[in-house]
C-alpha cells in the first residue's frame, strides 16, 4: 500500500483517509493555497474540527521536523532507537515494576 500510496494510487483509502492524505499534501505542497474549501471536505468527510486542528499540527511539525533534519544533513545512527521497536516490548514491561 504505500509504494501505491507514493505514485499516487489512493483507491485502498476511505474517503476520510483520502480526505486527510489529500490534505496533507496540499498542507506540505502549497499551504498557502489552502482554503475553507480544503477545511470543508475535511468535515465532508466526517473529520471534527477537534480531528482538523491535529491534522493541521501533525502535518506542519512533520514538515518542520524533516526540513531540520534534512537542512542540517543528520543522519541517524540506529533507527530503530526511534519510534516503537517490537523487539523491545519486554524492557518496557521491565522499567513499570
Amino acid at each position: 500500500m504505500p509504494d501505491a500510496l507514493r505514485e499516487g494510487d489512493w483507491s485502498g483509502l476511505t474517503v476520510r483517509e483520502r480526505a486527510l492524505a489529500t490534505y496533507a499534501k496540499r498542507l506540505t505542497a502549497t499551504p498557502s493555497e489552502i482554503t475553507a474549501g480544503d477545511i470543508d471536505a475535511l468535515r465532508a468527510a466526517g473529520l471534527t474540527d477537534r480531528e482538523i486542528h491535529d491534522l493541521a499540527l501533525v502535518t506542519a511539525y512533520f514538515a518542520f521536523a524533516n526540513r531540520i533534519t534534512l537542512g542540517l544533513g543528520a543522519e541517524l545512527e540506529d533507527p530503530a532507537q526511534l519510534g516503537h521497536n517490537p523487539s523491545r516490548e519486554n524492557d518496557r514491561d521491565d522499567e513499570t515494576d
